[in-house]
C-alpha cells in the first residue's frame, strides 16, 4: 500500500485547482465516486484557515495498493491516518473514489482521496504534519503486516523500524531495513511536466520494460527502442547516464530507472554490444583548465596588482523577476590567473573586471530603487484603503454560535437554577409556580420571546440546548444584516476599488513596467483604468512568493465545533 500526501496552500486558486483535480476530471478517471464532503465543506475549510491567517488549508492523502481491498480495509486505513495525524471523521471534507485501468494490468484499479482540514476552527491550531513520509511509511508498513499484503521497501525503512515497539511486526521489517534504497522511474514533477506536454510517463515506463523483458540482449532491446522511434545514448550534462529520447529529441527519462535497474548493472548489459558509458568526473559542469581553480565566495582574497594572482570580485548570479536580484551572469565564479600575461592582456581582464563589478553595482542600486518603490506603494494602498474604509458603515459582526449561546445562557442562568431548585420541593409547592413566572420574565425580559423561548421550552430541552437555539435564530438574523450590508451601494463601490487596486498591485509585483508605476504612484484610479485598458483582469500566479488575494476581504466565518477524534471507520466506502 502506498499513501501520499501534500499540503493545499490557502488561496483561491490552489481550492480550484485541488476540487477540479478530485471532482472534474472524467477525462482521466474511468469512475468518480464522491464518497463524503461537498465543495461546500471544502471552502469553508479554506475560510477558516484564511480566517487565522494560516498558510496552508487542508491535507490532500492518497491511498493507492496494488492488491485489492475491501471496503473495511480501507476504512481501517484511513482511519489508521486519522490517528496518526489526529484528525476526525468530520475534518474530512471530501472523501473520493477514482477508478482508472494500471498501466501493467495487474495492479488494483481503484485509488482513493482525502482532503482533510488542518486548521481548527475553535483555536486555529493547525494540524502536525511534520516528518510526514517517515509517518506515512510506518502506517503502510504496519497495515501490510496486519492484512497481509506484500511489504513494499520505503525510502524510511530504518527509522519505520525503530519506531514499531510491536516485537512481531518488528521481526517482519527487520529485511526491510537491509540493503540499499529502490529508485524511481520519475519523479511526480516530471509526471505532471510530461502530462502537460502529452507524455505519458508510467505507459513509456511499462512499454520499455516489456520490449526489455521481449529482447534476448541489449542489441535486440536496442533495436526495439529504435522501431518504436526513440533513442538510447549517453546524457550530455552527465555522460555515464544512459538516456531514452523520442524522436523529436526530448528525453523521455532515465534507462536505468525506467528499467528498474543500477547504474552498473545496466552498463554490465551493454558491454557486449561495445557501448560503454563515459565515466564522468567527480565534477559534472565542465573542466577547467589546468591553471584555473575555483574560490569560495566567502574568501577575501586582497591581492594587489603587483602580485602574480589577480582575483575578480564572486557575485553569484541569480534567476528572477524584477523585484528579485537582476544580477546578470557577467562575473565569473572562478578566479583569474594572471601569472606569464602581457601587461596589456593583465590591463584588459582587469579592466573588464572593474566593468563587471560597476555594472553589478548599478544592477543591485536599481534592485534597491525597485524595492523602495514597491514598499511605498504598498504603503500608500494600505493607507487609501483604510481611508475609505472609514467612512464605511460598520460590519455586522456575525459571532459564533458558541459564544452567543454563552451569553444568552449567562442572562438567565440564575432565574433557571431557582427554578430547579424550587422544583425539588414537590409540583404544587407554590414556590415553584413562583420561579417559573420569574424564569418567564427573565426570557421575555432577554427578547427570548421572539425567538418562539418560553419557560416550557427551557424545562422540556434543558437550558444548554434552548440556548442553542436561540443562538441559532440570533446567528441566522445576524448573517441577514450582514448580506444587506454587503449590498449597500458604498460597500460594493469599495470591493469594486480594492480588487482593482490588489489586481494593480499584483501586475506591478510581476512586470516592470515604468510607466504604470509612475501613474499607480501619481494616480492609482488613473493606473487601474490603464491596465484594464490593456486587457490586465484578475491575478496571475508568481514565481517568487503567494500572491494577493483579487477577491473580497474573506469575513469571519461561525466557528464549527470540532468532534472527538473518533468515527472515521464509520466512512461508507
Amino acid at each position: 500500500m502506498i499513501i501520499k500526501s501534500t499540503r493545499i496552500r490557502a488561496t483561491a486558486r490552489s481550492m480550484t485547482q485541488i476540487v477540479c483535480h478530485l471532482l472534474d476530471k472524467p477525462d482521466e478517471n474511468e469512475v468518480i465516486h464522491l464518497i463524503r464532503g461537498s465543495r461546500a465543506d471544502v471552502r469553508m475549510a479554506f475560510d477558516d484557515a484564511r480566517d487565522f491567517g494560516r498558510k496552508n488549508a487542508v491535507a490532500h492523502f492518497i491511498l493507492a495498493s496494488q492488491e485489492k481491498l475491501d471496503p473495511r480495509q480501507v476504512r481501517d486505513a484511513i482511519a489508521t491516518i486519522g490517528d496518526e495525524f489526529g484528525f476526525s471523521r468530520d475534518d474530512v471534507k471530501l472523501c473520493v473514489r477514482h477508478q482508472k485501468s494500471r498501466h501493467d494490468g495487474e495492479s488494483w484499479n481503484q485509488h482513493f482521496h482525502l482532503l482533510v482540514q488542518m486548521v481548527n476552527p475553535e483555536n486555529g491550531r493547525v494540524m502536525d504534519m511534520s516528518h510526514s513520509y517517515a509517518r506515512q511509511e510506518k502506517i503502510e508498513r504496519i497495515f501490510e503486516v496486519k492484512n497481509g499484503l506484500r511489504l513494499l521497501k520505503g525510502r524510511h525503512n530504518r527509522a519505520v523500524l525503530q519506531a514499531i515497539t510491536d516485537p512481531t511486526i518488528r521481526d517482519r521489517l527487520t529485511s526491510l531495513a537491509q540493503g540499499g534504497l529502490d529508485g524511481h522511474a520519475y519523479t511526480a514533477t516530471a509526471k505532471e511536466t510530461g502530462k502537460r506536454l502529452g507524455v505519458d510517463r508510467a505507459a513509456i515506463r511499462q512499454e520499455v520494460r516489456t520490449l526489455w523483458s521481449q529482447s534476448d540482449g541489449w542489441k535486440a532491446f536496442r533495436t526495439a527502442i529504435e522501431e518504436r522511434g526513440w533513442r538510447v545514448g549517453p546524457g550530455t550534462r552527465k555522460p555515464d547516464v544512459i538516456i531514452l529520447t523520442d524522436g523529436e529529441g526530448r528525453m523521455l527519462g532515465s534507462l536505468c530507472r525506467l528499467l528498474g535497474m543500477k547504474k552498473a548493472e545496466l552498463a554490465w548489459r551493454m558491454l557486449p554490444d561495445g557501448i560503454t558509458p563515459k565515466v564522468s568526473g567527480p565534477s559534472s559542469g565542465k573542466q577547467l583548465p589546468e591553471k584555473v581553480t575555483r574560490s569560495s565566495s566567502g574568501s577575501n582574497q586582497a591581492e594587489t596588482l603587483g602580485r602574480q594572482r589577480k582575483t575578480t570580485p564572486v557575485t553569484p548570479s541569480s534567476k528572477g523577476h524584477w523585484l528579485d536580484p537582476v544580477r546578470e551572469q557577467i562575473i565569473s565564479t572562478m578566479t583569474l590567473n594572471l601569472q606569464g600575461k602581457s601587461e596589456e592582456f593583465r590591463r584588459a581582464e582587469i579592466a573588464t573586471a572593474e566593468r563587471a563589478k560597476a555594472q553589478a553595482d548599478a544592477s543591485t542600486q536599481q534592485l534597491a530603487e525597485q524595492k523602495k518603490f514597491y514598499r511605498d506603494f504598498c504603503r500608500m494602498i494600505d493607507e487609501l484603503l483604510a481611508s475609505r474604509q472609514a467612512v464605511l458603515p460598520p460590519a455586522p459582526q456575525i459571532r459564533a454560535i458558541d459564544e452567543i449561546a454563552a451569553e444568552c445562557e449567562s442572562k438567565i442562568t440564575s432565574a433557571y437554577t431557582a427554578y430547579r431548585k424550587a422544583d425539588e420541593w414537590g409540583f404544587l409547592n407554590p414556590w415553584r409556580i413562583l420561579r417559573r413566572r420569574q424564569l418567564d420574565a427573565a426570557l421575555k425580559a432577554s427578547g427570548f420571546d421572539a425567538h418562539d423561548m418560553n419557560a416550557a421550552t427551557v424545562i422540556r430541552e434543558g437550558l444548554p440546548a434552548a440556548m442553542t437555539q436561540v443562538a441559532q435564530a440570533i446567528q441566522r438574523q445576524e448573517r441577514r444584516k450582514h448580506r444587506e450590508w454587503e449590498r449597500h451601494p458604498n460597500v460594493q463601490a469599495y470591493e469594486a476599488f480594492r480588487t482593482d487596486l490588489r489586481q494593480l498591485q499584483n501586475r506591478l509585483h510581476d512586470v516592470p513596467d515604468s510607466r504604470l508605476m509612475e501613474m499607480a504612484l501619481k494616480d492609482p484610479s488613473a493606473a487601474i483604468r490603464e491596465m484594464k485598458r490593456q486587457g490586465v483582469t484578475g491575478a496571475q500566479k508568481s514565481d517568487y512568493g503567494e500572491r494577493i488575494s483579487t477577491s473580497p476581504a474573506p469575513q469571519p466565518s461561525p466557528k464549527r465545533s470540532r468532534q472527538p477524534k473518533n468515527g472515521i471507520s464509520d466512512i461508507e466506502i
